[in-house]
């Protein structure tokens, strides 16, 4: 049986590894904020139980400004007032993507997103979740 190496999606596949570095830098031209999406990119590693994404989106963060304080808060965001409501809706929306929860009321959270975000940003939001869930799958699946 042949072992994968490590990082092996980025040495097998480079120009998938290219292409959804690109994406990234697609969705960061949609004017999300760049706190807010690694809150976002945060709290969907920690979901999925990525550490490697975790470490990763938490150095980015602080390289862009955010605090240990706010990081430290990310997993249990609704009880804190550090958060912004809009980085509440959108830590929500992360959850609700990454989860799938048959109960979740995807209508009432696009609703309460819309008073707080466009839709050109929302639907960035939305990319950003999926994105993110690809790549923790992806390192989970190089561990």
């Amino acid at each position: 049986m042949n072992q994968m190496p490590d990082n092996h999606f980025q040495k097998t596949v480079p120009k998938l590894f290219t292409s959804f570095i690109d994406i990234h830098k697609l969705i960061d031209e949609y004017g999300i904020d760049r706190k807010l999406s690694h809150i976002v990119l945060l709290r969907a590693s920690q979901i999925n139980h990525c550490e490697y994404c975790i470490a990763m989106h938490t150095r980015e963060a602080k390289l862009d400004g955010e605090t240990n304080q706010r990081l430290e808060k990310v997993e249990s965001f609704r009880q804190h007032d550090c958060f912004l409501d809009r980085e509440k809706l959108a830590l929500e929306w992360a959850e609700a993507l990454t989860t799938l929860n048959t109960d979740t009321n995807y209508t009432d959270l696009r609703s309460r997103l819309a008073e707080q975000f466009n839709t050109t940003q929302i639907s960035a939001l939305t990319a950003l979740v999926g994105m993110i869930n690809i790549w923790n799958r992806i390192r989970i699946s190089e561990h």
